[in-house]
């Protein structure tokens, strides 16, 4: 079925060659929305709702070492990230990538934590967990309806 705008005109979504995050991005962080996030390690697609930190210049997520979308950006590091506001079916932005790995993330998911639930340190991963950031540098950007 195809996306019509109110008038009930198929319109395509727009595409961005830019290298920076579009502002849509940090209102949805603003009003503390998850992002979905696929990745593709060995041919298959794995998305998972991600808490996230925007940057001017790329997006940050942090997950454990050894988990699968770990696994995934170091066997092939392009990632789908797609954003959409609750209850506006005529709105979404979706932005590509190249995930690289930063350092400790453990701060940045205390960070996230805070911002996301409540004030203070995520409480839920293991005496073996170790964090990683993840950070995504924007390729391309696909927006429809805003």
């Amino acid at each position: 079925m195809r996306s019509q705008t109110k008038a009930g005109r198929w319109t395509p979504p727009s595409v961005e060659h830019a290298l920076v995050v579009p502002e849509f991005v940090f209102e949805m962080w603003e009003r503390r929305h998850c992002v979905v996030l696929t990745t593709v390690g060995s041919g298959r697609p794995h998305s998972s709702l991600m808490w996230f930190e925007p940057a001017p210049a790329h997006v940050l997520f942090s997950t454990v070492i050894g988990r699968r979308k770990y696994e995934d950006i170091l066997s092939n590091p392009n990632v789908s990230m797609l954003f959409h506001p609750d209850g506006d079916w005529n709105r979404y932005l979706e932005l590509r990538g190249t995930a690289r790995l930063g350092g400790d993330g453990r701060a940045a998911i205390n960070r996230m934590y805070s911002h996301f639930r409540s004030p203070g340190a995520y409480p839920w991963d293991g005496a073996d967990d170790h964090r990683i950031e993840i950070i995504v540098d924007i390729r391309k950007s696909l927006s429809f309806g805003g």
